[in-house]
């Protein structure tokens, strides 16, 4: 991934060199974090909303998923003194002096805390100063399956609240906007309604873990469709043996600016508009018009979602870049309008990638496309030799069984079947064989062709992949 354009790219790089292991999605990830923490309440577009995002990074583990925590911290401490500390600047002797703008109560845009309920978030909330935060949160992915399995038991009041309470703080950020109140038979847990509150959110997870959580009453109700997610795939990154643990003066004197604005801005309940150059504008517009276009041709709620808030996410993303480079007088370039329109594309792609490929979902339909996508990709890639699989069964489009049980004996939506592994991947070779995907080869054929014994399937036809 490529830096964003300006200010904010300039914190990407300084993210990402002071990582323990570099990683372009964490440093990018972590960039808009802290804008939109920094950014969410004091900026709003020009049709009234607010500056929050909700972003979800994905990575396997050992990837350096941890530095979209503590990245964020490093860059603060170099902008602001705790009581205690000692020098601005990290690893050493400061390399700047201190100005007059150290601002203590800048950590107020910022949160770490994990919170159990939608109560607790509402009455965290309800007591912000600024009105504008950014909850940093580790292992969403599995917090989203607690969630995912209360809605669909209908128990864990919590988690229900939870979910619906950052839903519905997605569009709260926006000038008069209110946030409604949680309540309960027990008033301690009440929390009040809040007036304009800009909740932005990142979290991190892994792929299994995040993709297995999801389930379709997320996509009916629009919960997904409030988040950018980016995804990490590829081999760990090695060690950074030559860590810039200080960000430039330059740098730091223009992020104390942007804080010291926002937060007079945040606590006089006042916005700056970021305007829209000529060429950001039709951009935007063009995509607005794209996205309606795709939602009206969808045959499915599920492919519908991902367009759903895509031209919002990407304007958000936009002004947010405006923002952090001029926040006298914010507005949006054609290439900060590009890069924006760049990373709410590749999630889309990511997401439509993932629901052809069976990886969205817990239901027999979702288990049928991940059996087809596991075919496409024996017929497609390399085979290993642990397999045991004959090449030429591969070459001539034939499935042994012992491959699929390997591959689905791996798979969330399989192993945790309530019948079991075994019935569930059976019941999914059926499906295939009712829709006239593949067909079941004789034994006896098998043994002649390919001397293999065990049950295989001939492939008939595969669904197209991206």
């Amino acid at each position: 991934m490529e830096y964003p354009p300006g200010v904010a790219g300039d914190i990407a790089s300084f993210l990402y060199h002071s990582a323990p292991r570099p990683l372009e999605q964490v440093a990018i990830v972590g960039t808009l974090a802290w804008l939109s923490g920094v950014c969410g309440a004091a900026f709003e577009t020009e049709t009234g909303s607010g500056l929050n995002l909700y972003q979800v990074l994905i990575a396997a583990s050992g990837r350096g998923k941890e530095w979209l925590h503590e990245g964020p911290g490093l860059l603060n401490r170099a902008l602001f003194r705790h009581p205690g500390d000692g020098e601005v600047g990290i690893g050493g002797p400061a390399t700047f002096e201190a100005g007059p703008k150290w601002i203590e109560q800048a950590h107020e845009f910022f949160c770490f805390d994990d919170f159990a309920s939608g109560s607790a978030l509402a009455k965290y909330c309800a007591k912000h100063p600024t009105r504008s935060f950014c909850n940093f949160v580790g292992e969403w992915g599995h917090k989203l399956s607690t969630m995912s399995k209360a809605t669909e038991s209908g128990g864990s009041n919590h988690m229900q609240t939870l979910r619906r309470v950052i839903t519905n703080l997605y569009h709260k950020a926006g000038r008069g906007s209110v946030a409604g109140g949680v309540r309960y038979a027990d008033e301690k847990m009440n929390a009040a309604a809040v007036d304009g509150i800009a909740y932005s959110f990142v979290g991190e997870t892994t792929p299994d873990t995040f993709y297995e959580a999801l389930t379709y009453s997320m996509l009916a109700d629009g919960f997904l469709s409030r988040f950018i997610t980016t995804e990490y795939v590829g081999p760990r990154p090695r060690a950074n043996e030559a860590r810039v643990l200080a960000p430039p003066k330059e740098l730091v004197e223009h992020l104390q600016d942007l804080l010291v604005y926002s937060r007079d801005l945040g606590r006089r309940r006042a916005r700056k508009t970021v305007v829209l150059g000529i060429q950001a504008q039709k951009q935007l517009s063009d995509f607005n018009e794209e996205c309606d276009e795709q939602i009206d041709a969808a045959d499915s709620e599920a492919i519908t979602q991902p367009w759903n808030r895509a031209h919002l996410k990407a304007l958000r993303v936009a002004c947010l870049l405006a923002a952090a480079q001029n926040p006298l007088q914010p507005e949006v370039s054609g290439e900060q309008a590009e890069w924006a329109l760049g990373l709410v594309r590749r999630d889309i792609s990511r997401y439509l990638s993932r629901l052809q490929s069976g990886d969205i979902g817990q239901g027999d339909d979702e288990r049928m496309k991940k059996l087809l996508y596991l075919m496409h990709e024996f017929l497609a890639q390399p085979l290993a030799p642990g397999y045991g699989v004959p090449q030429e069964m591969q070459r001539d489009g034939v499935v042994p069984r012992k491959y699929l049980q390997i591959r689905a004996a791996r798979i969330g939506i399989f192993k945790m079947h309530k019948l079991g592994g075994k019935r569930a991947l059976d019941d999914a070779i059926a499906n295939c064989m009712d829709s006239g995907y593949i067909v079941e080869m004789p034994k006896e054929k098998a043994g002649e062709a390919y001397t293999y014994q065990g049950r295989c399937f001939r492939v008939v036809q595969l669904p197209k992949y991206a």
